[in-house]
C-alpha cells in the first residue's frame, strides 16, 4: 500500500510513538536544516531483488544511498541520478548517517538482524523485509532495541497490504465464519523448478570463482565461511538453513499471517512437526 507522508507528519507520529524518549533529528522543526516538510532521506541496504517492491514503496520520498554486495545492482537504479553507492552499510551509515532518516532492508534472512541492529543503534528508523530475522533470538533483541533507541519499526509483508487480508478480518468479525475452532494451510513447496529455489546436487556445494561483481565476503556477513556458488546468490539463498528460512520464512509469512492477524492468535503454546519429508536429509548433509 502506497501513502503519501511528509517528514512532519512522519516526526510527529515518531515522537508520538515513542513517548517522549525519541530526540527530533537535526532538521526538525525549531532546529536548522531543511523544512520539516521536506521529503524523507531512505538509505537501501540491498538494492535488487525484493527492493523492488521497497522502491516502490518509498516513491515520492528522497533515496539518498544504495547498498549492495553485488555492483550488478546498481545500474537500474542510481545510474544518472548521482545517488552514492556502498559495498558495506556499515560504511554507508558512518558516511552518510546525518543524511539519512530511515533504512530499508532487503537482504538475504541471515543479515537481516545485523543491518538492522546497527541501524536502530543509530537512531535510524527502520523497515526490514520479512522475515524479520533468521532466529527467535534476533526477533526478541529487535523488539527491545525498538525501546530503547527510540525508533519507528515495520516488517515489510507485502501481502498484509492487500485488500484480501482485511475482507477476511470484516468477515470474521461479521461471524460469517461462525465460531473458528481449527485452521489448515499451507503452500505445494519448494517449488524447485521457481526462481527462488534450485535443487543441489551435492552438499557441501563446490566452491566457485566469486564475480568481480560480488563482495561475498559481505555477503556472508555472520554466518560462517562458506564457498561461493550461484546456488547461493543471486536469489536462491532461501533454500539453504544457513542464509534462508525455508518456506517458514517465505510463504508461511503469507500464509500464516491471515489466522494469526484475523483471529488475534499470539505465541503459540505448542508445535509439532507431523509430517517430515526427504529434501532436507537427501539435500543438506550437516541437518
Amino acid at each position: 500500500m502506497k501513502t503519501t507522508i511528509n517528514r512532519r507528519t512522519f516526526l510527529k507520529t515518531t515522537a508520538v510513538t515513542t513517548a517522549g524518549a525519541f530526540i527530533l533529528p537535526r532538521f526538525s522543526i525549531g532546529q536548522a536544516g531543511p523544512s520539516a516538510n521536506s521529503k524523507i532521506n531512505i538509505a537501501m541496504i540491498g538494492a535488487g531483488g525484493i527492493a523492488r517492491l521497497a522502491y516502490d514503496g518509498c516513491e515520492g520520498e528522497n533515496i539518498v544511498a544504495l547498498c549492495d554486495i553485488d555492483r550488478r545492482h546498481f545500474p537500474e537504479w542510481a545510474a544518472g541520478k548521482g545517488t552514492p553507492t556502498y559495498s558495506d552499510f556499515r560504511v554507508m551509515l558512518d558516511k552518510m548517517g546525518n543524511e539519512i532518516d530511515a533504512v530499508c532492508i532487503n537482504t538475504p534472512d541471515h543479515t537481516h538482524f545485523a543491518a538492522t541492529i546497527d541501524s536502530m543503534q543509530r537512531g535510524k528508523h527502520v523497515c526490514t523485509q520479512k522475515p524479520l530475522t533468521h532466529n527467535i533470538w534476533e526477533a526478541r533483541t529487535l523488539r527491545k532495541a525498538k525501546d530503547k533507541y527510540g525508533v519507528v519499526t515495520n516488517m515489510a509483508n507485502q501481502g498484509h497490504t492487500n485488500d484480501g487480508i482485511r475482507i477476511m478480518r470484516e468477515w470474521y468479525e461479521a461471524d460469517v465464519f461462525g465460531q473458528i475452532t481449527e485452521v489448515h494451510l499451507g503452500i505445494n513447496g519448494p517449488n524447485w523448478d521457481s526462481r527462488f529455489f534450485k535443487k543441489p546436487v551435492q552438499m557441501p556445494l563446490e566452491g566457485q570463482p566469486i564475480p568481480e561483481e560480488i563482495d561475498w565476503d559481505l555477503w556472508l556477513g555472520p554466518a560462517r565461511e562458506t564457498a561461493y556458488n550461484d546456488i547461493y546468490h543471486p536469489l536462491t539463498w532461501r533454500g539453504f538453513n544457513d542464509f534462508g528460512t525455508g518456506q517458514f520464512g517465505d510463504w508461511f509469512c503469507h500464509t500464516g499471517d491471515g489466522p494469526v492477524w484475523i483471529l488475534d492468535l499470539y505465541d503459540p503454546i505448542v508445535v509439532e512437526c507431523v509430517e517430515r519429508g526427504p529434501c532436507a536429509r537427501r539435500y543438506d548433509s550437516r541437518l
